[in-house]
């Protein structure tokens, strides 16, 4: 083998292993509650940056779409905005070569990964949290009408240790999972 045919092989050696290096895209299978939203778009927004330019997306087909996306880190998921009444966004973590399954709805789900099942408890969580903070700030209302100062005192000291409780929940949830994008959106939310 001469020296040539050596440099080509290895050019091609070299070639062939960048392109096996290349990050596979995330994909991510979802379903809409009903045909209506067929032939309308879907959206992937990364949650930094939310530009234009970082926007992926595809058009809904048999109340089901498969979006493949090779941009990484937290996004939100959402129907073209003359559509998306009734539909709750839902926020997702892509990561290279990854099958996420979500369902989009009034109480949007997301799951399949370690990443998205972790966000998805935490979800769960804080939609609970903010029904306790709703319910407790109807009372303060209620007690400030009434002149109860004292109620509303008690109740604001309730809702702040909810507070603290909620970022407590968030920081350990963060700390039981491995750096990547969810862990660092918790740390900070």
């Amino acid at each position: 083998m001469n020296i040539k045919t050596l440099v080509k092989a290895l050019t091609i050696c070299i070639a062939l292993n960048a392109c096996n290096n290349t990050p596979q895209p995330c994909h991510i299978h979802g379903t809409m509650p009903s045909d209506k939203y067929n032939d309308k778009w879907i959206f992937l927004v990364p949650l930094q940056n939310p530009d234009s330019i970082g926007v992926d997306s595809i058009k809904i087909q048999g109340n089901q779409f498969d979006l493949y996306t090779n941009k990484f880190g937290m996004g939100t998921l959402r129907v073209d905005y003359r559509y998306r009444y009734g539909l709750q966004d839902l926020l997702v973590v892509t990561e290279p070569n990854c099958n996420v399954e979500v369902s989009i709805g009034a109480n949007s789900k997301g799951g399949g990964t370690l990443q998205n099942d972790s966000l998805q408890v935490w979800k769960e969580k804080l939609e609970a949290y903010r029904q306790r903070i709703s319910i407790i700030s109807k009372n303060i209302t209620i007690a400030k009408g009434k002149g109860n100062e004292q109620k509303v005192e008690t109740l604001r000291a309730q809702a702040d240790s909810l507070r603290d409780e909620w970022k407590n929940v968030s920081k350990q949830m963060a700390e039981n999972l491995p750096d990547g994008a969810l862990r660092d959106f918790l740390n900070t939310h």
